[in-house]
């Protein structure tokens, strides 16, 4: 007995793969899908997370990879503008783990939309769904704790897609001071999820002169600029 189990161990060990990094192109009729949030699965279970970049990649490590075939879901959010989708049994890496999505091949008929498929919010903008759309309502003021208690939630969230949802509607519905501001955008670990929150709380900011202190929390310097000139340059 111990025998076979010491031999499904080893098999089971052989067919892991340590430390692995993948790659997950996103397009959707030649358009790359920028700044969306990544998460990668095998068996029902998350095995990483990552964000497209401007050319629609994503780089993702990930601890075990337990051969080629992954689940792959995407969600992108920028004001009002949402896009989400998911495929489930369809993907498969390539020897240099590499998979190149192209949404327009895996849409599927609107009656499998449950089925693994694709699912869109239909105020999907244009350029790939990473259209901004302008604030709409009036802001609400809010007090210290109840700040306080709002931040306490976000650290707790242990999805960086659920972070930056919690954070960008803090931002677009209450009045918040550049402190708070800072505070809001350092919790979050998607340098892309800062840029959106920082530009998105700058129209609603009690003290728009004292906005550097926000903006100096960029380290990259063209990120820094973008933000800069969507907000206090602008």
């Amino acid at each position: 007995m111990k025998s076979i189990f010491f031999t499904l161990l080893a098999i089971f060990s052989a067919i892991a793969v340590q430390s692995q990094t993948i790659k997950i192109t996103v397009t959707e009729n030649g358009t790359p899908m920028s700044y969306h949030n990544i998460t990668v699965s095998q068996n029902g279970s998350e095995i990483g997370y990552g964000e497209t970049d401007s050319r629609g990649v994503a780089r993702i490590n990930v601890d075990n990879l337990y051969g080629s075939a992954i689940d792959v879901a995407g969600k992108y959010q920028n004001g009002g503008t949402k896009k989400e989708w998911s495929i489930k049994g369809k993907l498969k890496l390539d020897g240099n783990n590499s998979v190149h999505i192209k949404l327009e091949d895996m849409k599927p008929k609107s009656s499998d939309l449950r089925l693994g498929g694709i699912s869109e919010d239909l105020r999907i903008g244009g350029n790939g769904g990473n259209s901004e759309d302008s604030q709409s309502g009036s802001a609400k003021s809010i007090s210290k704790s109840e700040f306080q208690k709002s931040m306490k939630e976000i650290n707790n969230l242990m999805s960086s897609f659920d972070k930056a949802d919690k954070a960008k509607s803090l931002a677009k519905n209450y009045k918040l001071s550049s402190a708070q501001v800072k505070e809001l955008v350092a919790s979050l670990n998607s340098s892309f999820a800062q840029k959106d929150v920082a530009i998105m709380a700058y129209p609603n900011c009690t003290d728009q002169k004292n906005y550097k202190m926000v903006t100096d929390l960029f380290q990259s310097s063209i990120m820094r600029k973008d933000v800069e000139n969507a907000t206090i340059n602008k």
